[in-house]
């Protein structure tokens, strides 16, 4: 058997003066002589027990990551569209591919191409933009209010097995999952913060790549919550939020794409309790599609995500001779 390197290069010990989750995010650049900006990742990947490769927030962060990195601090990420193509492996580097396709005054945007054993497995268009409006500017401004709930003060509320490799505590918050409810009507809140405080030497890009990293858990999961099933053989040893989950009802389930809005980047404080929202609108055809709000302690409408995914139910055939 080939030996597998899961770094280009050889793994640097962890920063202990920064989060565990700024590590996952940091990059390594690779040198060429063609001049094209291209990075790898500095620590081992991360794959998640029952699931079909690494992490999908991993890929999300470190392309965001990557793509910042090729732009000076002066402008600030505003959306960011992901697609899934292969499921990436623990066992190889990836390679990010940065090549910039607009580069204007006021908005700039990139294209990330993540590789592996030069496969395209992921790719997100990522555009930024020059906040120098001034404040005497006429200018649209609304956003959806923050849902009226606190932080649960009882312990039994805080999770965080499941979420992002425990990097992340959780408390669930009531939620409109009534079972009279229509699953386009149910909506699922938590209230979630990074375990640990960010580094200043990581600025405000920091929180926002570890928001980016963060917007992938639990999302996809909306799908089988608001129908009560479960994508377990049996319940999940943590994280198991309604007890009355039917088993064996899912048999595959994968993220196709992932969009991030960013609306307010100098108020995303991931080290500070955020309350996030997840609804599906739709669903059909072995696809589904789910929507999330984030918003800071303070109430502020920080980012939007929309996510489809594929979803497959097993499907249960009767045997012909019972026909």
């Amino acid at each position: 058997m080939a030996k597998t390197h899961t770094t280009l290069f050889p793994t640097p010990p962890l920063d202990e003066c920064k989060a565990p989750i700024e590590n996952v995010f940091e990059l390594t650049l690779v040198p060429r002589n063609d001049g094209q900006a291209i990075f790898t990742n500095t620590h081992p990947l991360w794959h998640p027990s029952g699931s079909r490769g690494v992490y999908g927030g991993t890929l999300i962060a470190q392309s965001l990551s990557a793509a910042m990195l090729t732009f000076p601090s002066t402008v600030n990420m505003h959306s960011m569209h992901c697609h899934f193509l292969i499921a990436a492996t623990a066992e190889t580097p990836i390679y990010y591919y940065i090549d910039h396709v607009n580069d204007g005054d006021r908005l700039v945007t990139c294209m990330v191409k993540a590789k592996q054993r030069n496969h395209l497995i992921f790719t997100a268009a990522v555009s930024f933009i020059n906040n120098h409006s001034s404040m005497d500017e006429k200018v649209l401004e609304h956003s959806r209010s923050k849902p009226d709930v606190s932080v649960p003060q009882d312990p039994a509320a805080i999770t965080g097995e499941g979420t992002g490799n425990g990097l992340f505590e959780s408390r669930i918050v009531d939620s409109d999952i009534d079972d009279l409810l229509r699953p386009s009507d149910k909506r699922y809140r938590r209230f979630v913060r990074l375990r640990g405080t960010m580094s200043n030497s990581g600025g405000s890009n920091a929180h926002i790549l570890a928001l980016a990293y963060l917007t992938d858990t639990y999302f996809i999961g909306t799908l089988w919550r608001v129908y009560n099933l479960s994508p377990y053989p049996s319940p999940p040893p943590t994280d198991q939020e309604e007890p009355n989950q039917k088993a064996e009802e899912i048999e595959l389930m994968a993220s196709l794409n992932h969009s991030i809005y960013l609306h307010h980047p100098q108020a995303v404080r991931v080290d500070d309790w955020m309350l996030t929202e997840m609804e599906t609108p739709w669903a059909g055809n072995e696809r589904g599609l789910v929507v999330q709000r984030i918003w800071s302690t303070d109430g502020i409408l920080v980012a939007t995500c929309i996510q489809e995914a594929l979803v497959r139910l097993k499907q249960h055939q009767t045997p012909k001779h019972m026909l």
